[in-house]
């Protein structure tokens, strides 16, 4: 649910995120893990105005997709870490870097499951500075199904976020697929791109519950077209898919025929949509 429009940013390819449509006034971007790859930071430097800074110990300057964008995009090829030193640095260290006054940023973070401890080790003041928090989550499939993993790390997590963010979005990355276990019986991804917006964006709270939810959202990617779609169970949500998103399923799965009708058997394709079942994927 978010109580803007949300807009994709990262052109139409993996690395692509939906945000909510309230981006003015961001103070700057704290993206870790890029890669090599930009297209996010640049689109908001480009058409949002906004700077970031970009850490990766793993990539170079050199091999940029793109080059940086002068006075509105830097980069250190740094961790992001808990601990600081000369080859880390942490959420602090680059908020203590910010005057203190600014208390809007954005955080779009892919650090291959770090992400976990480096969330629940920001503080609480730390956090409030972001009114927007992009996340791709690693392993779900393990912090979700395995109890002592969930209790432990996931829902003191969540707990942890819930506090000061409202989960605006939630899009499954196709990459790495599904793990389906035999107890609940529907889809836990590998791989979960989340949408947080700070509570203080919503200006009436008592009407969030009331916000239309969308899964998939018309503006979703497949983050990897030669692979199958994958789309969120209704497990995931509390309600019938609107028709938007039957329809914007449909679209994913015939541009994935599309895509292959020439290398593989449509038939087989066919067969293995509905062992899937397409019923249950729309309804």
């Amino acid at each position: 649910m978010s109580p803007l429009p949300l807009v994709r940013i990262g052109g139409s390819d993996d690395g692509a995120y939906l945000l909510p449509d309230d981006l003015a006034g961001i103070s700057g971007c704290l993206s870790p893990g890029v890669n090599n790859f930009k297209p996010f930071e640049d689109e908001l430097s480009t058409k949002y105005g906004i700077r970031s800074d970009l850490f990766d110990a793993s990539s170079s300057e050199e091999q940029f997709s793109t080059p940086l964008i002068k006075g509105m995009q830097t980069f250190e090829p740094k961790w992001l870490s808990i601990i600081p030193d000369n080859n880390s640095i942490t959420i602090n260290q680059w908020l203590a870097s910010k005057p203190p006054e600014e208390r809007d940023f954005l955080l779009q973070m892919d650090i291959e499951g770090a992400e976990y401890k480096i969330l629940r080790s920001t503080t609480d003041e730390d956090l409030s500075r972001f009114r927007i928090l992009v996340i791709e989550f690693h392993s779900v499939f393990a912090t979700f199904t395995r109890p002592s993993i969930f209790y432990r790390v996931m829902q003191p997590l969540l707990n942890k976020l819930n506090l000061q963010f409202v989960c605006v979005h939630v899009h499954p990355n196709n990459n790495l697929g599904t793990y389906v276990p035999p107890v609940l019986q529907y889809q836990i991804p590998a791989l979960l791109e989340v949408t947080f917006l700070r509570r203080d964006r919503f200006l009436n709270g008592a009407n969030m519950a009331h916000l239309p939810v969308s899964l998939p959202h018309p503006k979703d990617i497949t983050n990897v077209y030669y692979k199958s779609p994958l789309h969120l169970d209704l497990a995931w949500s509390d309600g019938r898919r609107n028709m938007q998103s039957q329809l914007h399923i449909l679209q994913e799965w015939f541009k994935f025929f599309q895509c292959h009708h020439q290398q593989q058997n449509l038939g087989k394709l066919l067969t293995a949509m509905t062992k899937m079942s397409l019923k249950k994927m729309l309804y």
